[in-house]
């Protein structure tokens, strides 16, 4: 269970001596009230910013606001000693989890004209918009670029491929990848290893999006290599052959495609670099 979840158990227990928070579940601000609990204390706004920065809905978060949570009110943050603004914190966390409705709700109380925008479109990059692609929308919606290059060096569209979020849910990914390439994100944009969205990409449909919206196979990055040696799946390699990547660099161990194959068996890679006169 994540560490998050735990907190947010012992939160409620101490209040009410019962845990009843998992993952945010449906009755809890209903049974919240049932305790007298103090929806306007510190210990509600530190449920309000674990719920968020965990996996609680985005109804009952918004249900802890609207109970009396003040958002302008400085907080415990779970993850530090640090106090923080619940309203800004929760901004960011609504970006890093995919929050759509938390996002759009904070919006229109003016928390995104309060924030610094250029931070706000890091946070998104650098996270892949939470793997969400309502968040995607809601995050254009509010004029914010949604193909800048986040402190991690790479755009939204090129980090989903490594963001914990997308890596749990396949279909979100791809749905995630079209917002951002719908909203006019560039597939050939280079982050600053020189590489473009297609490189480390493992989930096929990914790649058939990416190609299917003009990314281009024949880039090779700044060490020299090309995607065919970002991936060490049959398929995903061969996908990128076909579309004219050459089998040019080595892996991050080293080797070459070739030697790479004979460790980690490769057939269809092996029959087209045979059949296109490869070495």
């Amino acid at each position: 269970m994540p560490e998050v979840v735990t907190h947010l158990q012992e939160a409620v227990d101490q209040t009410a001596g019962s845990a009843r928070w998992v993952d945010g579940a449906e009755g809890l601000v209903e049974w919240l009230d049932t305790t007298n609990f103090d929806f306007t204390s510190s210990r509600a706004r530190l449920l309000v910013l674990e719920g968020a920065l965990g996996d609680a809905d985005d109804r009952t978060i918004l249900d802890l606001i609207e109970r009396g949570a003040d958002l302008e009110a400085m907080t415990e943050h779970p993850w530090g000693d640090d106090k923080v603004i619940l309203g800004k914190e929760l901004l960011d966390a609504a970006i890093i989890r995919g929050r759509a409705d938390l996002f759009t709700h904070l919006a229109r109380n003016k928390w995104v004209e309060r924030s610094d925008k250029r931070r706000l479109e890091a946070i998104f990059s650098d996270n892949a918009a939470g793997c969400s692609a309502l968040l995607v929308r809601a995050f254009a919606a509010q004029e914010l670029a949604i193909d800048a290059i986040g402190e991690d060096g790479q755009s939204a569209l090129a980090a989903l491929s490594s963001v914990y979020l997308c890596n749990r849910d396949d279909q979100g990914l791809v749905e995630t990848a079209k917002a951002i390439l719908d909203l006019g994100a560039d597939p050939n944009k280079r982050d600053i290893n020189g590489e473009t969205a297609i490189f480390d990409v493992e989930y096929l449909p990914l790649l058939d999006l990416l190609y299917s919206y003009g990314a281009t196979a024949d880039v090779i990055d700044k060490k020299g290599n090309s995607p065919a040696l970002s991936s060490w799946s049959d398929e995903i390699v061969l996908r990128h052959l076909m579309e004219g990547a050459p089998p040019v660099g080595r892996y991050y161990d080293g080797r070459t495609l070739r030697e790479q194959m004979k460790r980690r068996p490769m057939p269809q890679v092996e029959r087209w670099l045979d059949a296109n006169g490869f070495e």
